[in-house]
């Protein structure tokens, strides 16, 4: 017999952090961002947060510069859920598309991607957000982050 489990992930926001837009680029020529964040809970279908889940956060997009300019190495993250189901990322680089992966003993691996809009010359912090709010839509978008929704993982038979 076949039991199936939901296994709730509550990602909470996106968040960006709380950081001006400086539309000026430094000495490189590069514009400065906010840097993003993710955070967010695995719970059992009882609500019961889930430990020791391994979530997983990669960059997809590698069109980062060269190496000659300092490019950084594309984000890769990987952590385990804490024993309030709880986990999080930090210092996501804006405007570059992620993929959320999640695994936990006795469920099917959940995959998500996470997309930041990509920008077009020098925006201000308003622009910035409108940006998002194009590349999320039915999201609410702030400069303080948004909101994600519920994610699914569906027991495997036992």
């Amino acid at each position: 017999m076949a039991f199936r489990f939901l296994l709730a992930l509550a990602l909470m926001p996106l968040a960006l952090q709380a950081q001006t837009f400086n539309t000026g680029a430094n000495k490189t020529g590069r514009s400065f961002f906010p840097a993003g964040n993710v955070e967010g809970r695995l719970v059992d279908s009882t609500n019961k947060p889930v430990k020791g889940a391994t979530v997983i956060l990669q960059q997809q997009d590698f069109n980062i510069g060269t190496p000659e300019a300092g490019a950084p190495d594309p984000y890769y993250k990987e952590v385990t859920t804490k024993k309030n189901g709880k986990f999080s990322f930090g210092m996501l680089r804006p405007f570059h598309r992620y993929k959320l992966t999640v695994m936990a003993d006795g469920y099917r691996r959940l995959e998500k991607n996470i997309n930041y809009a990509t920008p077009s010359g020098n925006k201000t912090a308003r622009e910035m957000e409108d940006s998002l709010a194009l590349a999320l839509p039915n999201r609410r978008i702030s400069s303080t982050g948004k909101d994600l929704g519920d994610l699914h993982l569906i027991a495997l038979p036992r």
